[in-house]
């Protein structure tokens, strides 16, 4: 039973993609991408950081989600044999935003530094 947690988290990991791309009828959920998912030592928790692409308010996506926790780990718990099914922590996950957030900036930053330069001439 060699790191018998890591297969475990990664089985989990495998099922809720599933569950969202194939299970959840909910447009309001629209695109989400799972990120990463921590699972707790004793499996009672797993944290799950998720994003959402091309949604111009990702927090109302992100709250449409959380109202289908519920099924979500009903669902999780058929597929999972385990003692006990573990709670669900959905986190938004902002990295995708900041980092597009940066990048917008960086090229502004850059076509400024571009027109001083032109001006200089």
């Amino acid at each position: 039973m060699a790191n018998r947690h890591a297969r475990v988290q990664s089985l989990i990991f495998r099922y809720l993609s599933e569950i969202l791309r194939h299970e959840i009828k909910n447009d309001k959920i629209g695109l989400v991408s799972l990120n990463d998912l921590i699972l707790s030592k004793d499996y009672s928790q797993a944290k799950i950081y998720v994003s959402f692409f091309n949604e111009p308010y990702p927090h109302n996506n992100f709250l449409a989600l959380l109202e289908a926790k519920g099924f979500i780990r009903s669902s999780l718990a058929k597929k999972v044999s385990l003692y006990k099914t573990p709670e669900l922590i959905f986190i938004h996950d902002q990295r995708y935003e900041i980092q597009k957030n940066i990048s917008n900036l960086l090229d502004q930053e850059k076509e400024t530094l571009e027109k001083i330069k032109k001006n200089k001439k």
